[in-house]
């Protein structure tokens, strides 16, 4: 194979044809020719051969388009270096996007899996089509659930639709919801909001602490009128927390309500941000740690009041994402997301069908690799060999 006319960085990416590999380079740069050389030169006897066949290569495109002018140059290739019977199989080899790879899989074993072998695949035009009808269907005509006894607080906050082209909605909202989630192998049982705010009292007397010490960092400072201010305004913090946790620090044993949070809520408006703008590096530290206290209790009551709202927006999805699923069962079709995560799944429960995969492959590529979210990762993974061993990303 003669690769003299290549640049040295395509000449060793093309040779390397073991152990793992990462081509890093710019548009214009000759990736998808270095891409179908390497497929070739991995064929030849030269090469050791690294692969025996094109079907023990498997190559990941970013659309079909690319995968079709990837074929179509390696079998050029092949011809020219006296390769034809097995230019002839190009057509037939795992040269594909990510999910035409799953759909492959999918249908190959369909009967094993309990999958109608003649699925269809919902375009994104489609599925965008009938996420929107799950949403209105959800939603209702009226644009307002509350009246229903449901999402009091999260239509208190937003809008069932948008009403201009930057505004928050319901509707936006668990568009992107649904969509982060469907990356997700648990989907929306695997979105997290992350842990539970402290409880007020715990913050109320933190920030106590905090006002206290700043109190007493102030009073180090020169006397001026910043400095006299930030102390009055201390103390009325002060006075305002120990009222709050002479309130509700007795509530211990039973869970914050929001009214508890909305209270406290009340009670932050009441406690100044102090300034960090007088006195020495001792009287500024003290206040900056009471202004960070602050920050984190502003942050968690924030959280702590969103919540509910957070809640009525899961149980909603949910609703949508049931009524997403009828509508795809009824067309007996998958979405690109299904493909992937039910290729995984299988892999998962069935080990004979992740076996035939994880061994049949000598060399693996990804093209536009910085494009490939979490779960293609995982999946490019399985079959990538021990450590990835035949792994070469491109990007």
């Amino acid at each position: 194979m003669n690769l003299s006319t290549c640049t040295p960085g395509q000449r060793q990416s093309i040779e390397h044809v073991r152990g793992p590999l990462l081509v890093s380079a710019g548009a214009g740069s000759g990736k998808t020719f270095t891409l179908t050389q390497r497929i070739a030169y991995a064929l030849l006897p030269e090469s050791g051969p690294a692969a025996s066949g094109v079907d023990e290569v498997l190559a990941i495109t970013f659309t079909e388009k690319a995968a079709a002018e990837i074929k179509a140059r390696v079998k050029r290739t092949l011809r020219a270096e006296g390769m034809c019977e097995e230019a002839l199989k190009v057509d037939a080899a795992w040269i594909s996007t990510i999910h035409g790879m799953c759909a492959r899989i999918l249908r190959a074993h369909a009967l094993d899996l309990g999958i109608d072998p003649a699925f269809g695949i919902l375009g994104e035009a489609e599925r965008a089509d009938l996420v929107a009808a799950a949403i209105d269907e959800a939603l209702g005509q009226d644009d307002d659930l509350a009246p229903r006894g449901f999402g009091e607080a999260l239509f208190a906050e937003f809008a069932a639709r948008s009403t201009g082209p930057r505004a928050s909605s319901v509707a936006g909202m668990l568009n992107e919801l649904l969509s982060k989630a469907a990356n997700l192998r648990g989907g929306l049982d695997a979105v997290d909001f992350g842990p539970a705010p402290e409880r007020p009292s715990a913050l109320a007397r933190k920030l106590l602490l905090a006002y206290e010490d700043a109190t007493a960092a102030i009073a180090q400072a020169k006397p001026s009128a910043a400095s006299q201010k930030a102390a009055l305004a201390a103390g009325e913090a002060v006075c305002a927390l120990a009222a709050f946790i002479d309130e509700h620090g007795g509530a211990e044993g039973r869970e914050a309500s929001p009214a508890d949070w909305r209270a406290f809520a009340r009670t932050l408006d009441r406690c100044a941000f102090l300034p960090a703008t007088f006195g020495g590096a001792e009287v500024k530290a003290g206040v900056r740690a009471c202004q960070g206290m602050h920050g984190h209790a502003a942050q968690q009551t924030a959280l702590a009041l969103a919540l509910p709202a957070a809640e009525e927006l899961m149980e909603l999805a949910r609703r949508v994402a049931r009524s997403y699923e009828d509508a795809k069962r009824a067309l007996c079709k998958l979405d690109n997301d299904d493909l992937l995560i039910k290729t995984f799944e299988a892999f998962e429960a069935r080990p004979d069908i992740a076996r035939r995969y994880e061994r049949r492959f000598k060399l693996v590529m990804v093209d536009e690799f910085q494009d490939t979210s979490q779960l293609q990762i995982d999946m490019i993974t399985r079959l990538a060999g021990e450590d990835c061993a035949h792994l070469c990303t491109v990007g």
